[in-house]
């Protein structure tokens, strides 16, 4: 009994894995500036943002850039992966029907090609963040759990819906 579910643990963790890799080349197989549109994106919606936001507040903020890049870069894995995961379903009907796996693969598979472009962005960041004395080291564990919390959170939303 045991092996039976080692086995369907074993198959479900190898075609989550290449369903993911899936995702994530299909994604910017033809496009000019590939895996930088990771950060590209982000940094245009943050300076235009910043920039229409800087006369509207009265109070000059404090690396208010850097908060402005890191809310934009979670708010696109979460608001990407909902939409992306709530259709992915009936996307991918053909797959269902010609083959039997768990269902699940396929909205994880999105969730963790979106997680993977979270965390390069956010070593990408990271970078200059670190050079300038903004984050120290010691909030890491609070950044590792506040990650950890908006991975878990997007999956159980985009599995319920």
């Amino acid at each position: 009994m045991l092996v039976k579910y080692t086995t369907n643990f074993k198959h479900f963790w190898e075609l989550l894995i290449s369903m993911t890799q899936k995702e994530l080349t299909a994604r910017y197989k033809n496009t000019f500036f590939g895996f930088l549109w990771v950060i590209i994106n982000p940094l245009i919606q943050m300076l235009v943002i910043g920039f229409v936001f800087r006369f509207f507040i009265k109070e000059p903020i404090e690396n208010y850039y850097f908060y402005l890049l890191v809310g934009l870069l979670i708010w696109n894995f979460f608001s990407l992966s909902l939409s992306k995961t709530t259709a992915c379903i009936v996307n991918e009907r053909n797959l269902i029907k010609k083959a039997k796996f768990e269902r699940s693969v396929i909205p994880l598979s999105i969730i963790l090609s979106n997680f993977v472009h979270l965390l390069l962005a956010f070593v990408i960041l990271l970078i200059p963040i670190i050079l300038t004395g903004i984050l120290s080291i010691y909030n890491f564990p609070r950044l590792i759990f506040g990650v950890t919390l908006l991975l878990a959170f997007t999956t159980g939303l985009s599995l319920l819906t």
